[in-house]
């Protein structure tokens, strides 16, 4: 029987696990957890992510935030199975959004610091330069989290979110030219420490 085809005993079961879970009692969520938690990551979160690290980091965040959330979910008379499946969709969906901004970082930084990566000529060429760019993107989040926290997210707003210079001098409070002021010694912090020069 598929995680869908549940039986009016075991419907009523879970509806009484969410009930008692609503009322204080998370630990009533684990006999759903048990059963749809395979499911999930089987069916729904490794085939969209190719990643099993990924796929269980999802999992656990999809079990944490039904945790969290239970009191807003809504019995309508069908498997819970449903909720914590969009749950689980969304969280991918947030991995997807995070690996596009640090392909973006990623990009962005190299074209700004001057750093010129040749052209893979070939599939194993292509596999390194996979695996490079993998590379950068771990030193880039480690650099960044070494930074002043201005240089920083002067960084995140105009290189990763692309925000027009006008709009990050508002947010961080600071005139137009105070701003790319300071966008220039973030790079040049960045430069830096990214290259490890002293």
């Amino acid at each position: 029987m598929g995680p869908l085809a549940i039986d009016e005993a075991r419907l009523a079961e879970e509806e009484q696990l969410v009930a008692r879970a609503q009322a204080g009692d998370r630990e009533a969520l684990r006999p759903i957890f048990e059963r749809y938690g395979p499911v999930l990551y089987s069916a729904v979160i490794l085939p969209r992510l190719g990643n099993a690290a990924e796929a269980e980091d999802v999992l656990k965040e999809t079990m944490v935030t039904a945790v969290a959330q239970i009191d807003r979910f809504t019995w309508q008379g069908r498997s819970i199975y449903h909720w914590l499946r969009r749950v689980a969709v969304n969280k991918i969906i947030d991995v997807h959004r995070a690996h596009r901004r640090g392909e973006r970082l990623v990009d962005a930084l190299v074209q700004e610091l001057d750093v010129h990566l040749p052209e893979p000529a070939s599939a194993e060429e292509s596999l390194i330069a996979a695996e490079e760019r993998a590379l950068n993107r771990r030193r880039i989040a480690e650099t960044l989290a070494d930074l002043n926290p201005r240089y920083a997210e002067a960084i995140r707003m105009r290189l990763v979110e692309e925000l027009p210079r006008t709009t990050c001098a508002e947010r961080l409070g600071v005139t137009l030219g105070t701003f790319d002021v300071l966008f220039f010694r973030a790079l040049a912090a960045f430069r830096k420490r990214f290259m490890g020069e002293t």
